[in-house]
């Protein structure tokens, strides 16, 4: 299950998410088409979802794992550009 996806179904609907984290039900929608949510509205989701779904989960391009080493070898061997 993708993660937005995730959320929506421990918050109950799109639109309830919506309102939880004060943006229009639009928007969530348009959050679902791109598949990516903003990284301003990162923090009000995992909180929403009492860290159920953690900001790692939603934007690992901006939250890599902290477990996980950033050296450019550890990258490359994960996948990741370096």
């Amino acid at each position: 299950m993708e993660p937005l996806e995730n959320v929506v179904s421990l918050i109950g609907s799109q639109a309830k998410l919506a309102q939880v984290i004060g943006v229009t039900p639009m928007a969530v929608s348009a959050w679902k088409r791109r598949g990516q949510v903003p990284a301003s509205r990162v923090f009000a989701i995992e909180k929403a979802t009492n860290f159920k779904v953690s900001r790692h989960d939603l934007r690992p391009d901006l939250y890599p794992r902290e477990d996980w080493c950033q050296c450019p070898a550890c990258r490359r061997e994960r996948g990741e550009a370096a």
